[in-house]
């Protein structure tokens, strides 16, 4: 069974109060210096990530009736990415700030700066991690962010359009405080531990809901991309 065909049935099942909430991250790049970009202004989407957003609202279409919201980080690559979706959906997606990537003393930098010694007094706590935001600030922001679009689509379909930490905080942080109580000892334990497998480009991570409560979350999933002369398909 196909994630669509899952929240169809999921929604259409005749129960009240049932949401569907589907994480889209955003598509890849065009970053040829091979930065950390974190934050930065100015950093689009590339040909293949064009693709991916678009393989993406292809893929959900079908879903259009249950659409009810849709919300994206204010980055370029994410609503880049959520222009297609939304227009697929026909909902106009609006951006929240809490969606954000995760705010980090090494944007700008190579992707291997963290090998520079004038940066290790940054990296002396990877719990935490504290070179940027800590891991459990950019869960909470997220989940609360998760939460009010659930509330806003109760009863249909919500899309968030993120980046990979939020998506992969966000909900390993749903499943352990809505589906397993609260975190307990666990919010100790480094995420990379709980979880290690992160989202990638283009992917979708979908939380199925019945009255505010998550119940399910079904594993990450990317429609299949083709891109032929640097041109998306």
């Amino acid at each position: 069974m196909t994630p669509v065909v899952a929240i169809r049935r999921w929604l259409e099942a005749g129960v009240a109060d049932r949401t569907a909430l589907a994480l889209v991250r955003h598509g890849v790049v065009d970053n040829p210096r091979g930065l950390r970009y974190g934050r930065l202004p100015g950093f689009h989407l590339s040909a293949k990530g064009v693709a991916q957003a678009r393989a993406v609202a292809s893929a959900v279409q079908d879903l259009r009736p249950h659409a009810r919201w849709m919300v994206s980080s204010p980055l370029e690559r994410a609503v880049e990415t959520a222009e297609p979706i939304g227009a697929a959906l026909g909902v106009v997606p609006s951006t929240d700030d809490r969606l954000i990537e995760a705010q980090s003393a090494l944007d700008g930098r190579p992707r291997r700066a963290w090998m520079a010694p004038q940066l290790w007094p940054a990296m002396w706590n990877p719990l935490r991690p504290s070179w940027g935001e800590s891991f459990a600030q950019v869960a909470a922001r997220t989940l609360a962010a998760m939460r009010e679009a659930e509330s806003n689509a109760r009863g249909g379909l919500a899309v968030i359009v993120s980046h990979q930490s939020p998506i992969w905080l966000g909900q390993l942080r749903a499943r352990l405080t809505d589906a397993s109580g609260p975190w307990g000892w666990v919010r100790l334990l480094p995420p990379w531990l709980l979880q290690p497998r992160r989202c990638t480009t283009g992917s979708v991570t979908v939380l199925l809901y019945e009255n505010g409560h998550l119940v399910r979350v079904l594993p990450a999933w990317r429609p299949q991309v083709t891109v032929r002369k640097g041109r998306p398909s």
